[in-house]
């Protein structure tokens, strides 16, 4: 019981409060306060102030946060321990991958799951998904052991791997003003009149036209993207594979693929300062041998097995 409250008091302190770890501990607010009541209550110390002010770890609940967190690595290390001794795999590992990965990468997901749960039926395998940067932060945070997404920017801490490159193009829906006009009076000026949601702006720099191209609403995924485009308010980049059905269906129109493309890098990311364990190492190279085999609908593809260094 003390490690189930333990992992309670981690994801809320994670997670910022006791509302917004609903979701991840699957549990109601007044369940967790309960939780974290009776831990504290267990210890004898105020781990954490809630109330209108917002939430706050107090100086013990600091503390003890550290504490939690070394524990938790220790578990896994002796976890590593027994499947070495026993030579079967054990225990439990989180992958956190971003939104809409089956549309672009369902044959390697579906092959990397199969392959790893037949060879290590005692490993229960969670799979989350988010934004981006929910994912980065899902692995930078050691909620998730390895990650799969389009890096929002290059983070230090984390090992990232390319796996493939999606292109995207530039779309409009069919109640938007562009819809109908001839493909030689989308200029970029005149396209430029429009705003785009969630502009891409790591690819700015290098292509005049987009750097004419004004920020408009912002989307985390393809779901919401997608229903903005659709609903003619804004312009947005869409890979044309997720796209195609929308085209043909006469609600979408690419505009000037000529001009305007954007290509984004999915990648495998686990902490880089982590000595893997042989669950995490194994997904990793599972991961990468999944997508080698299999490649997705992008450009660039990696092969073989990632080198990782493990616990003994």
């Amino acid at each position: 019981m003390d490690l189930r409250l333990l992992r309670v008091f981690k994801a809320v302190a994670d997670n910022g409060g006791f509302a917004a770890s609903e979701v991840a501990l699957n549990k109601s607010k007044s369940a967790i306060s309960v939780d974290i009541a009776n831990l504290e209550g267990r210890l004898g110390l105020r781990l954490c102030d809630r109330g209108r002010s917002g939430f706050a770890l107090t100086v013990e609940g600091e503390a003890v946060y550290g504490a939690v967190t070394a524990l938790i690595e220790d578990l896994d290390r002796f976890s590593s321990r027994i499947a070495a001794a026993s030579r079967q795999l054990v225990g439990t590992i989180t992958l956190s991958v971003i939104d809409n990965i089956g549309s672009v990468a369902e044959p390697a997901m579906v092959a990397a799951i199969r392959d790893y749960r037949t060879r290590h039926p005692g490993v229960r395998l969670n799979i989350q998904s988010g934004s981006a940067s929910e994912v980065e932060r899902a692995v930078l945070d050691r909620t998730a052991k390895v990650g799969i997404s389009v890096l929002p920017r290059l983070v230090p801490e984390l090992e990232a791997t390319p796996l493939f490159v999606e292109a995207q193009q530039l779309y409009c829906g069919r109640s938007h003003p562009l819809f109908a006009l001839p493909e030689g009076e989308l200029t970029p000026d005149r396209v430029a009149q429009h705003p785009i949601v969630s502009l891409p702006t790591r690819e700015i720099a290098g292509n005049r036209a987009l750097a004419k191209l004004v920020r408009g609403g912002e989307a985390n995924n393809l779901d919401c993207l997608i229903l903005v485009v659709l609903a003619g308010v804004d312009l947005g980049f869409l890979p044309p594979h997720y796209a195609q059905r929308w085209v043909d269906a006469g609600e979408l129109r690419a505009i000037r693929p000529d001009l305007y493309h954007s290509r984004s890098t999915f990648h495998l990311v686990a902490l880089k300062s982590a000595r893997q364990a042989p669950v995490s190492r194994e997904l990793l190279d599972t991961l990468a041998k999944a997508f080698a085999a299999h490649p997705a609908d992008g450009e660039a593809f990696v092969a073989g097995t990632l080198n990782r260094t493990c616990d003994d």
